[in-house]
């Protein structure tokens, strides 16, 4: 199957069209049917050429990072976006929450979660929920692991506390144990080894 190529056209084709776009009182459509293009490529060329506002930056701006300083204009105009980078910095809400909850003394709950992206009610339900029926079965095996982790001389590991709460009759899985044991910083402290001389 021959792939199918995509027109080119010149700069001067691409300026005409939007000129003729902004100047005439067609609509988009009706010029790019007359042109021979696509709407959505007139639209495009359109948004490409229209000015973008400069606002100037700050000093402060400027010289927030000598890295950045250093590069000056030379900056991509979409490094460092912040809604770029939130995509990436982005976390569960439970984690947007709690840094809401730790940093409210020194900022507003409204302008945390505008930044954060959430929404103010969102983050006064979740201080106000109580804890989920899981959670609470959760810190109850916590409690029981670091008990039998405790008497067993901090020697237990996974495998083996998993068969001592089975055998205490609680119904678990080793995965949850695992995870358990990461919560409450449980470890399972080595045998030293004795070195023959």
């Amino acid at each position: 199957m021959a792939q199918r190529r995509r027109p080119t056209y010149s700069p001067e084709f691409k300026a005409e069209a939007v000129r003729r776009a902004r100047t005439s009182a067609e609509s988009i459509p009706a010029i790019a049917r007359d042109l021979g293009i696509t709407p959505t490529a007139l639209r495009h060329w359109i948004s490409v050429t229209r000015p973008q506002p400069a606002v100037p930056l700050t000093d402060d701006e400027r010289s927030e990072t000598p890295a950045v300083a250093a590069r000056g204009d030379a900056v991509a105009p979409r490094a460092r976006h912040p809604k770029k980078s939130h995509g990436l910095l982005r976390q569960v809400q439970r984690v947007s929450f709690a840094f809401i909850a730790a940093e409210r003394a020194h900022y507003p709950v409204r302008a945390l979660c505008r930044a954060l992206g959430v929404t103010p009610s969102g983050f006064y339900a979740w201080r106000d929920r109580p804890p989920s029926r899981r959670a609470q079965v959760d810190e109850q095996l916590g409690r029981q692991l670091r008990l039998v982790h405790a008497d067993s001389r901090q020697t237990c590991g996974r495998p083996r506390l998993h068969r001592a709460l089975r055998a205490a009759g609680i119904h678990i899985g080793e995965r949850r144990v695992a995870r358990l044991m990461r919560l409450v910083g449980v470890r399972a402290r080595g045998r030293r080894r004795s070195s023959a001389i």
